[in-house]
């Protein structure tokens, strides 16, 4: 897992990378938000088509990533279960808490649909 350190050395090494990085998982938080509120407009309310619609978008890897680091920053809420903190914890791209803070990575995904979601991206063939 990815911590501040990283963070730090990503922004030492070149600001445009760094904010690249900001911006791209920024986006695809907001785009993950969308998807799951798509989703619930058309009242089907399921995280694996979420997670399918989501993966197909921007990558597999990067769906990972982004959901990790999302769990990552929730995973003291107890309603984001524990074999999914591990798994966020245990995902090499995803970034901790205090990373994904400093890059201001958020949502507005509520901790149940969140861990919902990252069940289905653990399930995801």
């Amino acid at each position: 897992m990815k911590t501040t350190e990283t963070v730090n050395a990503i922004r030492d090494a070149s600001l445009v990378a760094f904010f690249i990085l900001k911006r791209t998982l920024e986006h695809d938080a907001k785009l993950l938000n969308e998807y799951l509120n798509d989703e619930i407009i058309e009242g089907d309310n399921n995280p694996d088509n979420t997670v399918k619609r989501f993966a197909s978008a921007i990558g597999r890897r990067e769906a990972e990533t982004v959901i990790a680091t999302l769990i990552n920053g929730k995973a003291w809420d107890g309603r984001i279960s524990k074999v999914n903190a591990e798994w966020a914890a245990s995902c090499e791209e995803a970034f901790d808490e205090k990373a994904g803070n400093a890059l201001r990575i958020t949502t507005e995904i509520h901790p149940t649909h969140l861990d919902a979601i990252a069940t289905a991206m653990r399930e995801y063939k």
